[in-house]
């Protein structure tokens, strides 16, 4: 495993406050389904879930956004290799799948994304959006039964404090949200979509 380590320096962008709240990118936007990373499904897109990764994170820290020395963002994450990943998921010790099963708080403090930069990686993170972000699935690690289990729970809580440092910088900035001008133009959050919904439905029910 490779920890990502952030630097200090920051992106010089101009920034642009995002009032649109629909065009927002949330964590549920990246969510994942149990048998996404199956060895059978291509049913998504990576370079379309790795650009709203990337947006999740500018929208909120902008142009403080950590930077790698070569001028690239720099996220938060926890680098596998995909066939290591998929053995969490379906191997003799399946502690993804069964964060999924016992544990599905934990299991929702995780963004699991094709590394590009990588092919037959995977970058995971965590969303930024609390404060005690990470707390369950390090406890989730310490009670579980695997031989990386200590190597695991280090990585997880490096990449905790990463995120809680951002979450600080965060609640710091001037603008909550900035627009990110790559963001595709029919992109909808899900939680606009599905008021969408609600309200068609309520339309339906109360002519």
């Amino acid at each position: 495993m490779i920890y990502h380590l952030k630097d200090n320096d920051t992106l010089r962008t101009e920034e642009k406050e995002e009032k649109d709240l629909s065009k927002i990118v949330f964590p549920e936007d990246l969510s994942l389904n149990h048998n996404d990373y199956g060895p059978e499904d291509q049913s998504f897109s990576l370079s379309y879930r790795s650009l709203l990764f990337e947006a999740y994170f500018y929208q909120r820290l902008g142009k403080d956004l950590p930077r790698s020395a070569d001028n690239e963002p720099a996220f938060p994450a926890i680098i596998v290799e995909r066939d290591f990943f998929l053995s969490l998921i379906e191997g003799d010790y399946p502690l993804w799948a069964q964060m999924y099963d016992e544990a599905p708080e934990a299991w929702e403090e995780w963004f699991v994304i094709d590394n590009p930069k990588k092919p037959g990686s995977i970058m995971l993170s965590m969303p930024i959006e609390e404060k005690e972000i990470g707390i369950h699935s390090i406890k989730f690690i310490q009670k579980c039964d695997h031989p990386l289990k200590e190597e695991l729970l280090d990585c997880c809580k490096k990449l905790q404090e990463s995120c809680v440092l951002l979450h600080s910088s965060w609640e710091k900035r001037d603008f909550r949200f900035v627009s990110f001008e790559r963001l595709p133009k029919d992109f909808t959050n899900k939680r606009f979509r599905l008021e969408a919904i609600k309200k068609q439905y309520s339309t339906y029910k109360n002519p």
